[in-house]
């Protein structure tokens, strides 16, 4: 039987039912993930986070505080499933489902594998970092992929109707309330996570690969300043470029938060860092701040003003993959596929088996 989703926009799409999960496993999952956080903390302390070695990319300690937000992001897009139909329903949310409920299982793994590490149990530092990696690409291809869209472009069926709002783009920010809920309930719980998912497996990878001795001879190696100012700005490459695309506020702010805390860490006297701290990376971070910042205010920018020409047409629903598809009702479709003055707007569409639909 297939499972009918819809999106802020109207959409309705059948969901295939393998990848359909209840919204109640997605609240156990998220609740295991809490405990044994807390377990975690409680019987390991300070082994259930600590890593093998201190690098110039780790922040200082108050950054960390930043796992109490994202938990109660988090939360917001657990109940928000379970008490609000259109957030329930939304394909985007459910096709996300898997991918969530895996890295929720991750979290909890990392946990248990870099304490063991530290006491020198069932587990090493390596197998902890691959978690944390592992867990970035099921937050990113699992999760984000789905959910980071004001608009939904997925067609998993051949049966599509379409009444979308008017947006400027597809990514729009400004715009009706029921996206900005749908942001802050949905898409801000996981860029937030997934960014600094990010940097902790940056932190976790160069911790167990620094080498202190080799770094006194070859300074370009991992986990030495060299090696941190790269991350930093490959981590705000990442920032821009989903700020410009995706006007992402929730990704910017914890990538920010992270530069901030790798600046802090190398300039504050009073903080723990245990090894000759390097001005330069301390202003590539600054820099990094503020590249981060501009990339959003354009972002928001080109959103404002519409920078994405778009044109409406009548609706589109796909009926069988060999038949026309008739044009009804609310798409975007970029100008540059307006023809001049004539009837042929698009001449075909793909279909999900990835031959083109002719219209």
């Amino acid at each position: 039987m297939d499972i009918i989703g819809s999106s802020s926009h109207g959409h309705r799409v059948k969901v295939n039912p393998s990848v359909y999960i209840n919204p109640y496993f997605v609240l156990v999952a998220y609740i295991v993930m809490v405990s044994l956080n807390a377990y975690s903390s409680i019987h390991y302390k300070k082994n259930a986070t600590t890593g093998y070695g201190y690098t110039w990319i780790q922040p200082d300690g108050v950054t960390f505080s930043v796992w109490g937000v994202i938990y109660f992001l988090q939360a917001l897009f657990v109940f928000s499933q379970i008490f609000m139909k259109h957030i329930r329903d939304d394909e985007r949310v459910i096709l996300a489902r898997p991918g969530y409920v895996m890295q929720c299982i991750l979290n909890g793994a990392w946990l248990l594998s870099n304490a063991e590490a530290n006491l020198k149990g069932l587990s090493s530092y390596w197998m902890a970092a691959a978690i944390l990696i592992a867990n970035v690409l099921f937050l990113f291809f699992g999760v984000y992929w789905y959910v980071a869209q004001d608009s939904n472009p997925y067609k998993y069926s051949i049966e599509v109707e379409a009444k979308a709002a008017p947006s400027p783009n597809r990514y729009g920010c400004f715009n009706p309330f029921e996206k900005l809920q749908y942001r802050w309930l949905v898409w801000y719980p996981i860029s937030t996570n997934l960014a600094w998912i990010f940097a902790a497996a940056s932190i976790n990878v160069s911790s167990c690969a620094i080498d202190l001795e080799y770094l006194k001879i070859q300074p370009t190696a991992i986990g030495g300043p060299d090696f941190a100012i790269g991350i930093a700005f490959f981590a705000s490459l990442l920032a821009i470029h989903n700020s410009i695309t995706r006007q992402d506020l929730g990704y910017a702010a914890v990538t920010i938060w992270a530069l901030w805390g790798i600046y802090r860490n190398q300039t504050n006297p009073n903080s723990d860092f245990p090894h000759e701290k390097n001005e330069t990376l301390a202003d590539a971070a600054l820099l990094c701040i503020g590249l981060v910042s501009l990339g959003l205010l354009l972002g928001w920018g080109l959103d404002f003003f519409g920078a994405i020409p778009s044109k409406r047409i009548e609706s589109i629903e796909i009926t069988n993959s060999e038949e026309k598809v008739p044009l009804k009702s609310n798409i975007d479709v970029p100008k540059d596929k307006e023809s001049n003055g004539s009837n042929e707007s698009i001449s075909s569409i793909p279909a999900n088996n990835g031959s083109m639909i002719p219209v």
